[in-house]
């Protein structure tokens, strides 16, 4: 009886501790979920989410999105913006590279003119890129629809060698906020936008 006795107690004193350490960890994460939700002044969240339309490098459709608080920062400053956006910014100059007769792509790849409101930076850091309302920063990318499959019409080539088609990225200077928060201030950074799908001929491996 003193041995059983003797388990149980050790089997409830384990249990006891385990529940301990789960709330423990429940409260960290709790902690650092309220740390991580900063606000604007506006009452938007500091870590905008995006909604949909997410690649590796852009976001499209940005959830609590500071909208409020980016107008105000704009207007506080308006002369040196207003010339920033509009027309000048809408169309980045990507000229078709398969616009002659006669000429074809190796691979699979489509145009689009995109208003992103969250992009990776040349830091490698998402940040709130300034797109909403009046206030359009447009860019013209080119995206690879089949990105590391073999490229196409390439029966005829030796079958030693290999191909494939790799999306290419280019940087583009967008306005975005130099940080989360109140004191937060509108800057000028180079973000990542995929800028060609090119077909890629991989020599054989010498022995």
């Amino acid at each position: 009886m003193v041995i059983i006795y003797r388990v149980h107690n050790i089997k409830s004193k384990f249990c006891s501790v385990m529940i301990l350490l789960y709330l423990l960890s429940v409260m960290v994460l709790s902690i650092q979920g309220e740390e991580a939700d900063i606000k604007f002044p506006d009452g938007t969240m500091a870590k905008p989410r995006c909604k949909g339309n997410r690649t590796d490098v852009y976001c499209n459709v940005v959830d609590n999105y500071p909208a409020a608080h980016l107008e105000k920062l704009i207007e506080a400053d308006s002369k040196r913006f207003t010339e920033l956006f509009g027309e000048d910014l809408l169309l980045v100059d990507f000229a078709s590279k398969f616009d002659r007769p006669g000429e074809e792509s190796l691979c699979r790849h489509v145009e689009q003119l995109i208003f992103p409101q969250e992009a990776i930076n040349h830091e490698d850091q998402w940040k709130v890129i300034i797109n909403f309302g009046n206030y359009k920063q447009g860019i013209r990318i080119e995206r690879c629809l089949g990105a590391g499959e073999n490229c196409m019409m390439t029966e005829s080539f030796p079958n030693y060698y290999k191909t494939e088609c790799r999306q290419i990225y280019v940087y583009r200077p967008l306005l975005t906020l130099d940080k989360l928060g109140d004191d937060a201030k509108i800057v000028k950074e180079q973000f990542r936008f995929p800028g060609g799908c090119k077909c890629i001929l991989k020599k054989p491996e010498l022995p």
